[in-house]
């Protein structure tokens, strides 16, 4: 098994029923066609049953068929020999939409209360790509401690902003349990990455302090529209911003803030995006179930 390549998953309700697996023996054969372009792996719903829901499928409705990089492609149709090659030609090709972990949708009277806006795989370009707004998305895990920490003042930022909401949304996602088509720049968390209103395409990924002062500053230097900052933020963007000149003007100030910085944040807490999502599937369960996988 070749981890760099894409996985073809066979998941299988017992993989010692002989006549079942005598049955589909055409998926070994089609996984010998494609060696060096397809790691082929059979998974056993009888003993790695959570394997098996990790992939998203339930143990009751196997067998089943997904491929999988950074995502998850599903086969839909019956498992025949020819649909399974047909499945690995549309992936091949591109053709096949990705199965996307999400969240339930907010419901809309409690999207509308949020000063901060839930946003879900399943809501993400209706928020996001809204073109009629610039939206500031926090992504962060819910074991994240430094998540924890830059809440209250994420808030702050929402909350002072609540009045230019119809040009502007402030937002967050639990990044690990909504999976995105779009590969960003992800290498740990909190991460802040601010989509403007035209284009969205072109974010920019915030890359300053967690303070209040400093991600208002990030939004007024970005923001599409031609808003006045509210007089809450206004007040704490102006205090922030003549600490900052007091800094800059005694030496060695701003480098040691720079230090402190450093120190307070953490070892990068999830692997790089491309990594972590390419082999989030492969890697869940790697370590204490590898002896029970069969390649095909």
């Amino acid at each position: 098994m070749d981890a760099r390549l894409p996985f073809i998953w066979f998941v299988v309700p017992d993989k010692d029923d002989a006549a079942f697996m005598e049955k589909y023996e055409f998926v070994r054969k089609v996984g010998r066609e494609h060696v060096g372009k397809y790691s082929f792996v059979l998974v056993d719903g009888k003993t790695q049953s959570r394997q098996v829901t990790h992939l998203g499928f339930e143990v009751d409705k196997l067998p089943g068929i997904l491929a999988t990089d950074r995502l998850r492609y599903m086969m839909a149709q019956e498992i025949t020999e020819d649909n399974l090659r047909q499945f690995i030609e549309d992936y091949a090709a591109g053709k096949i939409e990705p199965t996307l972990k999400s969240e339930d949708v907010p419901k809309p009277e409690d999207f509308e209360a949020a000063s901060v806006k839930p946003v879900v795989s399943k809501t993400w370009k209706d928020v996001v790509y809204d073109e009629k707004r610039d939206v500031l998305v926090k992504f962060y895990a819910e074991w994240c401690a430094h998540c924890k920490a830059l809440a209250p003042d994420y808030l702050k930022v929402a909350e002072d902003l609540v009045s230019v909401r119809d040009k502007l949304y402030v937002a967050e996602m639990n990044y690990p349990e909504n999976e995105l088509k779009e590969n960003l720049p992800i290498q740990g968390f909190p991460a802040l990455i601010f989509f403007p209103a035209a284009s969205k395409d072109n974010f920019i990924v915030y890359d300053g302090d967690r303070s209040v002062g400093s991600i208002l500053q990030f939004i007024q230097k970005h923001k599409s529209f031609d808003w006045e900052m509210p007089d809450d933020a206004k007040e704490v963007l102006t205090a922030y911003e003549e600490e900052m000149e007091k800094k800059k003007s005694q030496p060695g100030a701003m480098f040691a803030d720079e230090d402190d910085e450093e120190q307070e944040d953490p070892e990068v807490v999830l692997k790089k995006l491309e990594e972590a999502r390419k082999r989030a599937t492969e890697r869940a369960g790697a370590k204490e179930e590898e002896d029970q996988k069969d390649e095909l």
